[in-house]
């Protein structure tokens, strides 16, 4: 097999794993589709550069049996490289903060301690648990800010308890922010498929929790939150 042979079976490997993976159609534009995702904004002109050789090779007359170029070792190298990387697509676990590490709290806990940690931890969310390792309610900024609003600024003082705030912990407040719950295998780009949706519906996502099957009533595995996906490119 010669270098250009090599590089069209291994564009068409390509293709098949985009299809495969993101569940393009088979319409012959899954490459279009790749280059167009955000996560992939890095080996954009990558793509596309493989792509103008592919056309070039596939759409015209070989001349006395042979193909008019030659893809190099190198292009061949990086047409390798850009299918490994669409064949192990980046997961939301892999930069999810670990259940063992993340800050959370029982409804019998004192509020202010959560607060004082929140405030030297810098983070903005704290699922509150129940013993069963499932997630009943989250304390964030926004909670407190529309309990003062609604109670008055002594409702949190240093004896307050999560229940006595109970109503403001719900995961289902729209007065406050969305929540989300995904399972353990969702991939990155469809968060922020996510994120982009909500944000169209001016929506804002507080945190996503995942678990094994993305239900509520399922145990935490771990926990990511927008800013999280913004930077883990």
């Amino acid at each position: 097999m010669n270098r250009t042979e090599e590089f069209l079976q291994l564009y068409k490997k390509l293709e098949q794993t985009a299809v495969m993976e993101y569940n393009f159609p088979k319409d012959g534009k899954s490459i279009s589709r790749l280059i167009n995702l955000k996560c992939y904004k890095h080996i954009r002109r990558e793509l596309e550069y493989c792509k103008e050789i592919r056309n070039i090779l596939q759409h015209n007359p070989k001349v006395n049996d042979e193909y008019a170029i030659e893809p190099s070792n190198a292009m061949i190298e990086l047409l390798s490289n850009i299918l490994k990387q669409i064949e192990t697509p980046k997961k939301a676990i892999e930069f999810a903060v670990d259940y063992n590490d993340i800050i959370k709290a029982y409804i019998g806990d004192n509020v202010m301690d959560f607060m004082n940690k929140m405030d030297n931890k810098k983070i903005s969310h704290i699922p509150i648990m129940n013993e069963s390792g499932i997630v009943r309610g989250v304390f964030g900024e926004n909670t407190v800010f529309q309990c003062v609003l609604d109670e008055g600024i002594d409702e949190i003082n240093d004896k307050t308890r999560f229940f006595h705030i109970k109503r403001y912990l719900s995961l289902d407040n729209p007065i406050l922010e969305k929540f989300l719950f995904i399972h353990k295998n969702t991939l990155m780009i469809e968060i922020e498929d996510m994120l982009y949706n909500a944000y169209k519906r001016n929506e804002r996502i507080g945190a996503i929790f995942i678990t094994e099957n993305g239900k509520e009533i399922e145990r935490l595995i771990g926990l990511i939150t927008p800013y999280d996906v913004i930077g883990y490119k």
